[in-house]
């Protein structure tokens, strides 16, 4: 066994007794409920990035039982690319895991990039959507997320998940929906429109777009944004990266995951729930502190209320205006429900 290959062993049997832990000294750099990613080194190979995966929810298990790890997937996808001639990591090893066919651990290890501090330029990411579509590669979560930007000028895609090698270059639809994705993410941040307009320019000017598309590509980032806030937003109702929910014999239990106390803060009926909803508005549309820590909802057949919590070891009671800014968050949560119906009837394009 070389020493990459021991290396790989120890991260690999770490992964199987823990799953979905970096191994011990790999730096982390993205941690999630269902993956994380960090930075190692081997021996031989040099500076690698690790992503490992485990399969706590009962959906993820569900969904991977009847589908290949995806750490091969993306294994072999990165392969594929790079012989097409795309910038992306060089994989070097995967390993997956399975327990009476149920999927329990999976790992990637890619050859790092040497890359440099802040997001790649538009030009640079038009450039390579261009060359995947050249290739005839359709990516389905192509994120600015996605893209590093390299040392020495120009950017690299890294994760390839949700790419699919189609042979021929995507439809119209299709490059839309690419395009709608990446213009979407500059959409969310503030004073992002200019951003996106020169993001909409470049990938015309790498042929990725035709400028008869440009308007649909709008409306649609649009629209994706608005989907990706409700989204944000409602994960406070599910078991997510930032959130947990326990069923109980009485009802259902929402907490945040950082909460290590839960005081009683209010009860009462269905105005909880909007509450809850309210504070989490709050903190994806405009970056505030949460209020709450926790609700409890009782099941509708029983007797009873919901109650609400704090975060610490003290009961106390919300103030009026604390109050009012949560309803104010739930009306702002709603109007995104409703947000999409004008979109599309008026230019997105700007004059």
């Amino acid at each position: 066994m070389n020493p990459d290959e021991a290396v790989l062993a120890q991260w690999w049997a770490h992964q199987q007794a823990h799953p979905g832990a970096l191994p011990p000294g790999v730096e982390p750099v993205q941690t999630r409920l269902i993956r994380a990613v960090g930075r190692g080194r081997l021996p031989d190979a040099g500076p690698v990035h690790v992503k490992v995966m485990g399969f706590p929810r009962f959906k993820d298990r569900f969904r991977y039982a009847f589908q290949p790890f995806p750490a091969w997937v993306e294994y072999v996808a990165l392969r594929r690319a790079r012989a097409l001639g795309i910038l992306c990591p060089e994989p070097v090893a995967w390993r997956g895991l399975r327990r009476l066919g149920v999927p329990v651990a999976s790992l990637l290890v890619t050859r790092s990039l040497p890359t440099r501090v802040g997001r790649p330029e538009s030009d640079a990411v038009a450039a390579i959507a261009a060359s995947l579509a050249a290739a005839g590669v359709e990516h389905r979560d192509l994120h600015l997320g996605n893209f590093v930007a390299l040392e020495g000028g120009g950017a690299a895609v890294l994760d390839l998940h949700g790419a699919r090698f189609r042979g021929s270059p995507p439809a119209g639809p299709v490059r839309v929906r690419m395009a709608a994705k990446l213009v979407a993410d500059l959409l969310r941040e503030p004073d992002g429109t200019a951003a996106a307009q020169r993001l909409v320019s470049c990938l015309v000017g790498a042929g990725f777009l035709p400028e008869g598309e440009v308007q649909a590509v709008l409306v649609a980032a649009e629209r994706l944004r608005v989907a990706v806030l409700r989204d944000r937003i409602e994960r406070c109702m599910h078991e997510s990266t930032e959130f947990t929910r326990s069923f109980r014999a009485d009802g259902v239990q929402h907490r945040r995951r950082e909460a290590r106390e839960l005081a009683p803060a209010g009860q009462g009926g269905r105005e909880l729930v909007t509450w809850w909803l309210g504070d989490r508005a709050r903190e994806v549309l405009d970056g505030k502190p949460p209020l709450l820590a926790g609700l409890r909802r009782k099941w509708c057949w029983l007797p009873g209320q919901h109650h609400v919590y704090i975060p610490g070891p003290s009961p106390r009671a919300l103030g009026p205006d604390q109050i009012q800014e949560l309803l104010e968050g739930y009306a702002r949560y709603r109007q995104l429900a409703t947000a999409t119906r004008d979109i599309g009837s008026r230019s997105l394009a700007g004059p």
